[in-house]
């Protein structure tokens, strides 16, 4: 095993789903682009490194034979560090959730493009949240929260950000939607947490002409759940996928495509992640 399979073993295990060309984006150096190939095929044939989902660019994950190569590099128990590095190896989350995983690491490998990321992650994202006062009748809440991604941006202030990633693709309602939003807020009501609570980044897309729609419908959830929480400190940045696209001539930070929850309301208006990072909204 070479120091070179080892690396892209350790970028499948942090970014499940990586294509060749998003691997790229993480090492654009010529000798590892040669190399790719070679590397890949030697993983797969030893099953470290298992594909899918069948159509479409090829995706790329650490295999469970993978998992147990790496945890003897490290010197750990293969379920240790299989938690340590966010459950790479997730069959549900990363293989049949392939559409939303894959446009979780999109966006991401968008920014880290773009070279505006210090640094960011697809699989280590666990949060934890203890002691947590609920205005409901729970006491001593214990929340788990799990981002699709989590990173920190630097913008053309040279502030670097942190954020979370969520992905909304329409399939979560009534008190499943509910829920996942209030965590946002409870989040805050923490005594002991892994992590504060960053902006929260809140990509939507349904696969329909609906996104528009759903992003009023969450921003609305949001207000009310502020009623429930006042002086929240929690803000959402909110856009869709399909204006994101749409951001071709452009760096994706100073694109005026976000719609911005702070202050428990919606805003008017629209605004850049430089300009909402930055302190220039």
């Amino acid at each position: 095993m070479t120091a070179g399979e080892v690396q892209l073993l350790e970028s499948l295990a942090r970014f499940p789903g990586l294509t060749a060309s998003g691997y790229r984006v993480l090492d654009p150096r010529e000798k590892s682009r040669r190399a790719f190939p070679h590397r890949l095929s030697r993983l797969c044939a030893e099953s470290l490194v298992i594909t899918g989902p069948v159509g479409g660019p090829e995706q790329f994950y650490l295999g469970e034979k993978g998992l147990v190569f790496l945890a003897a590099v490290y010197g750990m128990e293969q379920k240790g560090l299989n938690w340590y590095l966010g459950w790479p190896v997730r069959a549900r989350q990363f293989r049949q959730e392939a559409k939303h995983n894959g446009i979780a690491l999109e966006f991401m490998l968008r920014l880290a493009r773009e070279k505006v990321l210090a640094a960011w992650d697809l699989a280590a994202t666990r949060q934890e949240f203890h002691q947590v006062s609920s205005s409901s009748t729970i006491k001593g809440l214990r929340l788990v929260i799990f981002p699709d991604s989590v990173g920190a941006l630097v913008t053309g202030t040279s502030r670097v950000m942190l954020f979370w990633l969520e992905v909304d693709r329409g399939t979560r309602s009534g008190k499943s939607l509910d829920w996942k939003l209030e965590k946002y807020f409870l989040a805050y009501r923490a005594r002991v947490a892994s992590a504060p609570v960053p902006v929260i980044l809140y990509l939507v897309d349904t696969g329909k002409l609906l996104d528009e729609g759903r992003l009023r419908s969450v921003g609305r959830i949001l207000q009310g759940k502020a009623g429930m929480y006042p002086g929240s400190p929690l803000v959402v940045l909110l856009t869709t996928r399909d204006l994101v696209a749409g951001v071709a001539s452009r760096p994706l930070v100073e694109a005026r495509i976000w719609r911005i929850f702070r202050g428990g309301r919606l805003e008017a208006g629209l605004l850049s992640l430089a300009e909402a990072y930055g302190g220039g909204a």
